[in-house]
């Protein structure tokens, strides 16, 4: 397979883990302002009618899912150009991501003002297992499963 195609997937997996990382080592109030203006932007722009506090909840939420969806496909397209197995990397695309999911939720154990909470390592694992089933049926879709897998 493209091993350059693996390296740079590996390389953005690992600047994608860092960008994690530094949002998690914020102090809650730095992490309370990030998501207070993106709330305070869809209120008053879109003049939505809703609760505040629900709102940021689920901004906070969509937030893990979307970093960790992003990690699971950087992740899962290193191992698909790294290996014509892929499908045999499962396991371990889901290790690394779940991992991430943990350590990401320790990190921000030991930060000012934040807490670890079991929901977002769920959340975040939810992530990494949606960007690992787009690269899955991508790459079935285009045959390469039948050619490589029997």
């Amino acid at each position: 397979m493209s091993t350059f195609r693996a390296k740079l997937f590996a390389i953005l997996s690992t600047a994608w883990g860092i960008f994690i990382f530094s949002n998690s080592l914020k102090t809650g109030t730095q992490s309370a302002q990030m998501s207070d203006s993106i709330v305070d932007k869809l209120v008053s722009k879109l003049g939505l009618s809703v609760d505040v506090d629900l709102l940021t909840l689920l901004i906070r939420k969509a937030a893990h899912l979307s970093e960790f969806l992003i990690l699971g496909l950087l992740v899962s397209l290193t191992f698909y150009y790294m290996n014509k197995r892929f499908k045999y990397n499962t396991m371990t695309i889901l290790f690394i991501g779940l991992s991430a999911g943990v350590f990401d939720e320790f990190l921000q154990s030991i930060v000012v003002g934040r807490s670890s909470e079991v929901r977002d390592i769920l959340i975040d694992f939810a992530g990494i297992l949606i960007g690992f089933l787009i690269v899955y049926f991508i790459d079935k879709r285009k045959g390469r499963y039948k050619r490589n897998y029997r």
